[in-house]
């Protein structure tokens, strides 16, 4: 099988992941796509990062619609940073029958060399490149095999959805109906006054 590995925090996940992984498996020939929830992110605040088995029950509500769509536990054994280079090769390790693509924004091309080991995944892993807004598609210098997939941009980030529910505000449009009563509940919000 050919599988997109779509991996992140997913700090909430929102509507603009679920358009990516529906525009990728619309475009490539891919027979599913495995969401990969970080347990802990190398490169970003584990402060404001909601439980691992939380995030990953509002990704399974989110997908469960979706026949292609699978959530993966492949960054979910370990209590230290998950490194990308790390997760592909435990995938190719146990799942070895399967090919494998990694799906990013092309926004991650701007801070790419700060990866572990980047030159292994430049030389070894096909990334699918998505357009994020504002961002142009730039022709990756140190990454060998890729293809870019247009789509048209989604402007939701999770930090955006935190800092709405965090001020009492509405986010029921940026993120999956069935899951808005519990990302409500999850996430911290103001007391009002």
């Amino acid at each position: 099988m050919k599988i997109g590995l779509f991996g992140g925090s997913f700090n909430p996940i929102h509507n603009g992941h679920i358009a990516v992984a529906k525009s990728v498996f619309e475009e490539i020939d891919l027979d599913q796509i495995w969401f990969v929830p970080c347990r802990n992110h190398p490169l970003k605040n584990s402060e404001n990062l909601l439980s691992f088995p939380k995030r990953v029950l509002l990704i399974e509500k989110s997908i469960a619609r979706f026949p292609h769509f699978e959530i993966s536990h492949l960054d979910a054994d370990s209590e230290f940073p998950n490194f990308t280079d790390e997760m592909i090769i435990k995938a190719k390790k146990k799942y070895h029958e399967n090919k494998f693509f990694l799906i990013v924004g092309n926004d991650i091309l701007t801070e790419f060399s700060k990866w572990h080991n980047f030159k292994w995944l430049g030389k070894n892993v096909h990334f699918l490149i998505v357009n994020r807004p504002n961002h142009k598609n730039n022709k990756p210098t140190e990454i060998k095999h890729f293809t870019f997939i247009e789509m048209k941009p989604v402007d939701i980030s999770s930090t955006q959805i935190r800092n709405l529910i965090k001020n009492n505000e509405d986010v029921s449009h940026l993120i999956p109906p069935n899951i808005y009563k519990l990302t409500q509940q999850f996430y911290p919000q103001k007391e009002k006054k």
